[in-house]
């Protein structure tokens, strides 16, 4: 192998070494952080003014997909984070598990109320944003709550 091939090759290993090597905590933090600016370009998009209400329901419903499933990516994230700060001790103090699934019910609620507008074809420019941006907040409120030590009642 020439070194010119060989570069690419270790380049490849040590980006998958260091991704393996991501704490779960910091990994769901990532995640959550790359994915609220999607949520707020599909707010920027519904704020042009240039849709009408059907181009509003198509697009929440195109988005649903991705909302749905990156949703459940960051609580499978998060409770193998959860998992790890019990079993092994990693983010201890850096992770509150009970805040961390009370908030993920909440964007739960959240995520139920688009999709019931999406059922409903109830879905006008004014309220996709009005979703959207009550499913950002949410997302925010979930990751800080979450990397909230929990508090401890002392006796």
């Amino acid at each position: 192998m020439m070194p010119s091939q060989c570069l690419p090759v270790l380049l490849v290993t040590f980006l998958a070494t260091s991704v393996q090597a991501l704490k779960s905590l910091d990994q769901f933090i990532i995640e959550l952080d790359q994915f609220i600016p999607t949520i707020q370009q599909e707010i920027d998009f519904l704020s042009t003014g240039e849709y009408a209400d059907a181009q509003a329901l198509h697009q929440l419903t195109s988005f649903y997909p991705t909302l749905y499933l990156t949703i459940q990516r960051l609580r499978e994230t998060g409770m193998e984070a959860e998992k790890k700060r019990i079993t092994t001790g990693e983010s201890r103090g850096k992770m509150c598990g009970k805040m961390f699934h009370f908030q993920y019910h909440d964007v739960g609620k959240k995520r139920d109320e688009v999709l019931k507008a999406i059922t409903a074809k109830n879905v006008t420019v004014q309220s996709g944003k009005l979703l959207l941006h009550a499913m950002k907040a949410s997302l925010e409120e979930w990751r800080a709550k979450s990397l909230a030590p929990c508090v401890t009642k002392q006796p």
